[in-house]
C-alpha cells in the first residue's frame, strides 16, 4: 500500500514564479503548474476555482478572483531574489492568515513585508 500525506493546500504556481513550485512542494503544498502558454481565461475556469494562484502578475487575476473564488499571492518585485526566502514567508503566511479557509484574497509578499487583503465586491 502507497500512503501519501495530506496536502497542506492547492497552490496554482504561474510560470513567471515557477522558481516557486519544488520549494513550495517541499513545504508540503500540492502544486499546480499550468501547461506553458495557457491563457489567462482557461487558468481561471479549469484551475484557480477554491485554490490559491501564486503570480507576479497581480494585474491579470485581480479583478476576476471574486467571480471563479480564488485567492492570489502576489510575489512583488525583488522578492524572488531569494526564492527559498519567498517560499518560507508564503508558509508562514499560509498558516498566520488560515489561507485555506480564506474567502478571495490578496497576499503581497514583498522584500521586507507581508500584506493580508480580503478583496470585496
Amino acid at each position: 500500500m502507497i500512503r501519501t500525506a495530506m496536502a497542506r493546500g492547492f497552490l496554482v504556481v504561474d510560470e513567471n514564479v515557477s522558481e516557486l513550485a519544488s520549494r513550495l512542494r517541499d513545504k508540503n503544498f500540492h502544486v499546480i503548474e499550468p501547461s506553458p502558454g495557457l491563457d489567462d481565461e482557461t487558468i481561471m475556469e479549469r484551475l484557480l476555482p477554491g485554490r490559491i494562484l501564486v503570480t507576479n502578475n497581480l494585474a491579470d487575476f485581480t479583478a476576476d478572483a471574486l467571480a471563479y473564488e480564488f485567492g492570489v499571492i502576489f510575489i512583488a518585485q525583488g522578492a524572488l531574489a531569494d526564492p527559498e526566502r519567498a517560499a518560507n514567508r508564503i508558509s508562514r503566511a499560509y498558516t498566520q492568515h488560515r489561507l485555506k479557509s480564506q474567502a478571495p484574497f490578496i497576499l503581497t509578499v514583498g522584500v521586507a513585508s507581508i500584506r493580508f487583503r480580503l478583496i470585496e465586491e
